[in-house]
């Protein structure tokens, strides 16, 4: 119980999983549910958009198996939002030891994120990536409008490597 109030998304992620994995719950959002109502003071438990991402991600899997990771080259980022920036906004990229993960971070400066969030190439529908408001961004910096969208465009990348 004191690990689940002390890291209640990471935890509640697994919890979720294990409830979808064994049938407890039949859909992603009754698994949250359950879990932020048993394990959590507030009652919201897994909070973090991109850990809500990876609990759909893995109902999916349930549900029709694994799917193939493609190699996808990132063609553009797109960000439609009213936020002015004073300064250039820099991309740090982080994959996850090659397995499709990727963490998308804009910086603004050395010590500010615009915001950031995670996401597997094994599920980008076609060649586009959409998050759609600012509920889909992991700490979105305050000033950002709850109706910010960020798209991704992928090329598929033919080579093997």
């Amino acid at each position: 119980m004191a690990l689940t109030l002390i890291l209640p998304g990471r935890t509640g992620v697994m919890i979720c999983a294990y409830l979808l994995y064994t049938r407890e719950s039949s859909d992603p959002v009754s698994a949250m549910d359950y879990y932020g109502e048993r394990r959590t003071k507030n009652g919201k438990g897994v909070t973090i958009p991109s850990q809500k991402r990876y609990i759909f991600y893995f109902n999916e899997i349930i549900q029709h198996g694994p799917r193939h990771t493609p190699a996808l080259q990132l063609l553009q980022i797109i960000l439609n939002s009213n936020v002015l920036l004073k300064y250039d906004a820099h991309l740090r990229i982080s994959c996850n030891g090659g397995n499709g993960s990727y963490q998308l971070s804009p910086v603004l400066d050395s010590e500010s994120l615009l915001f950031y969030f995670w996401f597997n190439t094994a599920f980008v529908e076609g060649d586009t990536l959409y998050l759609m408001s600012k509920l889909d961004l992991d700490k979105p910096f305050k000033n950002l409008e709850i109706d910010a969208q960020a798209r991704l465009l992928f090329f598929p990348n033919l080579k093997k490597y």
